[in-house]
């Protein structure tokens, strides 16, 4: 967060949780002033939470990268209120608070304290250099009892054991769940010790004053174990092979083998059996995405007695694999977890998911019991009343989160401040869709060798225009993502192909500011049918993990400051589906609504839309998509800096620095002496005068307005422009010269625009074919408005009557200026202006088209 003007007061909502969404009554705001020596919007809005609810329940909607839970932390730190972060990641609970907040937090030296995953402790390190495939155990046990290691003084993972005092402490949610399952484990087995650690550990964390859930959204997928019980291809079936686990039967490994069997007679039981044909045959059906393909099975066995045992046992397998006993891959080392979780949950789901013609049935625990200790913890610390529970995300979805509160009472919904989006960043994000959705298989699949060669080629398009460090790319899923990858380094193009729910892309910032994102963040479409009860459920809660993940990805690259423009590409994603993604609030639903046979449409409801939209730009091809984007992201100042020695019949520039509007028009247009001036009543004076600085500071402040004629007494002109009516028109013209590298400045007036290209003294004839053949090239491009645009000069020769056209000269009082995205009042810093000398080749010089950055667009007429 940087500082910004001293005067400034954020506005903060005098009323925050509506009654009535049907009313869809206006949020007011009340101006507080804020003490905090920091001015930023983001510091102040947090203050003002803070100063309106000094305790209670908090349902926090904002917008994605808002810096919602660094500034919180920040205030929090403040105020001297202990703090607890629980987050989704360690990247996300490490980087928002350790490094983010404490930057930003008057508090001198903040003792921040991070608690680690046991994978940090010093003697498993030690284990680690030994057997280095440990590390790829999803959970492992703490060799001791830490008050009793050697290292207790040392170590990371026992620092809030050591430390009286602490200003914050971040825990993941995977952590701190599994110090609640812990300690219900251990007062059931009398583990005095240990179980003394861990609470000491849930009480430091008992003390926050403030408790923010951050990414709260994620909370309601709950934990899921699965194991393909069966595969299905094309009629043809296989079972679970247990082959690959015979080696464990040697004695070593009682407890494993014990495991195995019992999973083994779960899959021989005829209940389970016929559950898993009831559910193969629906799948099998043409119409399976709209069925529920999910039933349970109870599970006769009792959770396991010896956790720590089988926990154990499973680190003895990895130790002998490294040691060449064993040959099993740490692939089904791994496997061993969810077939623990299965083999011992009280209830079993046999669920399918389908991709083409091939149907995995899964035999599936829900974790209930992730969820219930969370909901206790939070519950415990609600009880409290002096406490703030603050649930934040920015894709919030219809999940009651009254479920987590004492009494299950509803938080109150509360915005970060105005539209969620204090540093109105998402204003500078601007989303290209595309015209057609790419799909798991079909026409539009990566599958079809047409629809793939045209994703790279537009790939490698986009890599010309922005480069490779400032693109981020993203595919569905882990396997698309290798297949990207694979064929940009075929054609040349290397880059990183990220995917869609990897830890990259949830909450945590990119130095990219351009996305290429392939499809949406789709799974197979039955994948949370273990977790609910109907279909109209899975399907909801389907619809709701797309949206989340793909607008938590595409939010990545944008500047959370709300200074530098971002730009997604989506590819294979429709304008209907940019605008589901992009659409947030107070009551978000999600309705699949089926409006003809096999066919459904996504109906996304907001009571109350308060979150703001970024912009989403329809082109109708691709190819038109490039130049909308480059008037977009790119500026006149960076391109002015490029020489188009690639023009034909253009062989120079120069250049001029400006600090000014006035001194641009001072710098272009003073040889003229004999300038046309209106009055404010819009008539002309009787004389014409010579434009002065103090004539300028009329003509910018609106007291005066200077024209001038275009032609020189020798029919000469210093300047091209067009005079254009609409947004689209103009955006289609900024990126076409923009990407040719011909410099230019555009203005904004009175709702329309003016695109000036200014010239070393040129005949009025050259410049004139050097604008119509722009204005041509700009024809071939589908759909351009050449009808809306006219060009100046018109006249090439003097008359009797004048000095050919009169126009009026830019930076009238109330135009404005395009740099970095958006249009300025005035420059407040240094700016070259650019100026080009065309060759005259007679009275007709053939300008033709740039060298193009991209070599292939295709002409579209």
């Amino acid at each position: 967060m940087s500082a910004t003007n001293p005067e400034h007061t954020q506005s903060f909502p005098k009323k925050l949780n509506l009654p009535s969404f049907e009313k869809k009554e206006k949020i007011t705001y009340i101006p507080l002033k804020c003490p905090r020596k920091s001015k930023d919007p983001r510091a102040i809005t947090a203050y003002n939470i803070f100063e309106m609810y000094k305790k209670g329940e908090i349902l926090l909607h904002k917008a994605l990268r808002a810096g919602a839970t660094t500034s919180l932390s920040s205030e929090s730190m403040n105020r001297n209120e202990l703090f607890l972060l629980i987050a989704p990641t360690k990247a996300i609970s490490e980087r928002t608070v350790a490094i983010d907040a404490c930057i930003y937090t008057e508090k001198e030296n903040p003792e921040i304290i991070n608690i680690p995953p046991n994978s940090e402790c010093i003697l498993l390190q030690e284990e680690f250099e030994q057997f280095p495939l440990l590390q790829e155990l999803p959970f492992l046990l703490l060799p001791l009892n830490c008050y009793e290691c050697p290292h207790f003084e040392e170590c990371s993972v026992t620092e809030l054991l050591r430390v009286p005092r602490c200003d914050a402490i971040t825990i993941t949610i995977d952590k701190l769940a599994a110090l609640l399952i812990s300690r219900e484990y251990l007062q059931s087995q009398n583990d005095f010790e240990v179980q003394h650690k861990n609470i000491d550990i849930l009480d430091r964390l008992s003390e926050a004053k403030n408790i923010i859930i951050d990414e709260c959204h994620r909370l309601q997928n709950g934990k899921i174990s699965s194991i393909t019980a069966l595969i299905s291809t094309n009629g043809i079936e296989s079972g679970f092979d247990f082959s690959p686990y015979d080696s464990l039967n040697n004695g070593n490994y009682s407890i494993i083998w014990k495991m195995i069997q019992n999973f083994r007679l779960l899959l021989q039981q005829p209940n389970f059996k016929s559950t898993v044909n009831d559910v193969l045959k629906d799948a099998q059906d043409r119409g399976y995405y709209d069925k529920h393909l999910s039933l349970s099975v109870p599970n006769g066995h009792i959770t396991v007695s010896k956790l720590k045992e089988v926990i154990s046992e499973i680190k003895t397998i990895v130790i002998a694999k490294e040691n060449g006993k064993i040959n099993l891959t740490i692939n089904e080392i791994r496997q061993l977890y969810d077939i623990l979780n299965v083999t011992y949950s009280q209830k079993v789901h046999i669920h399918a998911t389908r991709t083409g013609d091939e149907i995995h049935v899964m035999a599936s625990a829900v974790n209930d019991l992730f969820i219930a200790v969370l909901q206790d913890f939070i519950k415990d610390l609600n009880r409290y009343e002096n406490k703030r529970i603050i649930f934040t995300s920015g894709t919030i979805c219809s999940y009651d989160y009254s479920k987590f509160l004492y009494g299950n009472v509803e938080p109150i919904k509360v915005l970060f401040g105005p539209n969620g989006d204090p540093m109105k960043s998402n204003n500078k994000m601007f989303i290209f869709p595309d015209d057609f959705k790419l799909s798991s298989k079909g026409k539009y699949s990566l599958k079809k060798k047409k629809t793939k060669d045209k994703i790279i080629k537009n790939i490698i398009n986009i890599l010309k225009i922005y480069g490779n460090n400032d693109c981020y790319i993203v595919a569905m899923n882990k396997k698309d993502s290798l297949t990207i990858l694979n064929a940009l380094n075929k054609k040349g193009h290397p880059h990183d192909v990220d995917y869609y729910n990897s830890t990259d892309t949830i909450g945590v910032s990119s130095n990219s500011r351009v996305m290429i994102s392939i499809g949406i963040a789709h799974k197979p479409v039955n994948t949370y049918d273990p977790m609910t009860d109907t279909t109209d459920d899975s399907k909801k809660l389907y619809w709701e993990n797309v949206h989340c993940d793909t607008w938590q990805t595409w939010s990545r690259v944008k500047d959370p400051e709300g200074k530098v423009p971002s730009i997604v590409f989506a590819i294979g994603c429709t304008s209907e589906e940019c605008n589901n993604i992009t659409k947030w609030g107070f009551g978000r639903t999600t309705n699949v609504i089926e409006t003809a046979p096999n066919k459904n449409t996504i109906d996304v409801n907001v009571d109350y839309e308060c979150i703001s939209k970024p912009n989403i730009i329809n082109t109708k091809y691709f190819d038109e998509t490039y130049i909308m984007a480059i008037h977009y992201k790119k500026t006149f100042e960076v391109f002015s800096q490029s020489v188009p020695n690639n023009l034909i019949g253009t062989n120079g520039h120069f250049s001029s620095k400006v600090f000014s509007k006035c001194s641009v028009v001072h710098e272009i247009f003073t040889e003229k002496n004999n300038n046309p001036i209106k009055n404010r009543d819009g008539k002309f004076a009787k004389k014409n005068k010579m434009i002065t600085i103090e004539l300028l500071n009329k003509h910018s402040q609106g007291q005066k307005t200077i024209c001038a004629h275009t032609l020189s007494e020798s029919n000469t002109v210093r300047w091209i422009y067009f005079d254009i009516k609409t947004e689209r028109t103009m955006a289609l013209m900024d990126g076409y010269l923009e990407m040719n590298a011909i410099p230019h400045l555009v203005e904004q007036f009175d709702g329309k625009y003016r695109i000036w290209i200014f010239l070393k003294e040129t005949s009025s004839i050259v410049a004139k074919n050097y604008g119509k053949e722009i204005l041509n090239k700009l024809k071939n491009y589908h759909n351009f408005d050449n009808y809306g645009c006219e060009i100046y000069p018109k006249q090439t020769i003097r008359n009797s009557k004048g000095q050919g056209d009169i126009v009026e000269l830019p930076f009238r009082n109330g135009s404005r200026i395009l740099f970095n995205g958006e249009f300025i009042d005035e420059i407040n810093y240094e700016m070259n202006i650019e100026t080009i000398e065309i060759t005259e080749n007679g009275e007709y010089i053939d300008v033709s088209q740039p060298s193009p950055i991209i070599n292939d667009i295709s002409v579209r007429n």
